[in-house]
């Protein structure tokens, strides 16, 4: 099955280019155009040619450089006679020809559906294997409260974010100073359709994005960088060991294919994302300097927070 597929994907490597040149020639504007021009530049140049013998035939015979009109005339409807001639004359092997380059459009575009539908296949398939890969509990970020003024009733705190791919907290932390001492955490949830996944199972991403206080307004809050350059959340990188049923890069490709979906609730409806959503916030009473609070988040969209003496 496979070496067919291949087969047929090198078959349209090399008519594909054709087919295009064979639908923009004929379907478009400009291309009719082209067409257009092309007959006549080709008719120009077999009149032009006549028209010039007979001049130097006339001059040589009258002494008169000049072709009258009634010669001009009568060669002008001959060759356009001629032309059309030779087009009734030729009909078949021009319907011949237009049987053939439709025949090509055809096989190319049938090729290119079932070339398209075995990479969405694949595709799928590969994305349910990125969903298991993900579809765990995860280690977030640590949380350490650097100050609370009780008389401002202020918060002061610093959030460090974990990555998979280090097995460890990165480098860079997060200091953050905000009035209120409840602190609220938002999650952002992507629950996928049962057509991505295998039958019977549910599959969702999740993580949290966005953290405020009881002073503030949600719309107010301060978005965590749980997100690299590329947009993709610390939590999904793995090590090159640690993904399993694809490879790496399959898994980074598909990894990139679902922070598009993210960013684009159109195409993740029509890939099969039944929605996006925030998840109900939760939150930490912070109580004194020195507290330390690490946050966990399940796939399901839900988040667990402990105090780090706790674990």
């Amino acid at each position: 099955m496979n070496d067919t597929l291949e087969i047929l994907h090198k078959i349209n490597w090399f008519l594909k280019p054709i087919s295009d040149v064979i639908l923009f020639l004929f379907t478009t504007k400009t291309g009719i155009f082209i067409l257009l021009l092309t007959l006549f530049l080709y008719f120009y140049a077999i009149l032009y040619n006549k028209i010039k013998e007979r001049k130097l035939l006339y001059e040589s015979a009258t002494d008169d450089n000049k072709l009258p009109w009634k010669d001009f005339s009568i060669i002008l409807f001959q060759e356009l006679n001629n032309f059309l001639s030779k087009i009734i004359a030729n009909f078949t092997v021009i319907i011949v020809v237009i049987i053939i380059l439709l025949s090509i459009v055809g096989l190319s575009a049938t090729f290119s559906t079932i070339d398209t539908y075995v990479l969405n296949q694949r595709k799928i398939k590969e994305l349910s294997l990125t969903l298991k890969n993900l579809n765990q509990r995860y280690k977030v970020a640590k949380v350490e409260i650097l100050n609370y003024d009780a008389k401002k009733d202020s918060t002061e705190f610093k959030v460090t974010f974990f990555d998979y791919a280090k097995n460890g907290y990165l480098p860079d932390e997060q200091k953050i100073k905000m009035p209120g001492h409840r602190i609220y955490i938002v999650s952002y949830v992507m629950n996928f359709d049962y057509a991505l996944i295998e039958q019977g199972q549910v599959a969702n991403i999740a993580f949290p994005y966005l953290i405020y206080t009881e002073k503030l307004d949600q719309t107010e809050g301060v978005k965590l960088n749980v997100l690299d350059s590329t947009g993709v959340p610390f939590i999904f990188h793995r090590d090159t060991t640690d993904v399993y049923g694809l490879t790496y890069s399959t898994y980074n490709e598909r990894l990139k294919d679902i922070i598009e979906l993210m960013n684009d609730e159109e195409k993740a409806r029509l890939a099969g994302v039944r929605s996006h959503y925030d998840s109900a916030p939760f939150f930490v009473k912070t109580l004194r300097k020195g507290q330390t609070f690490v946050i966990w988040i399940e796939q399901t969209g839900g988040l667990v927070i402990k105090q780090k003496e706790d674990w």
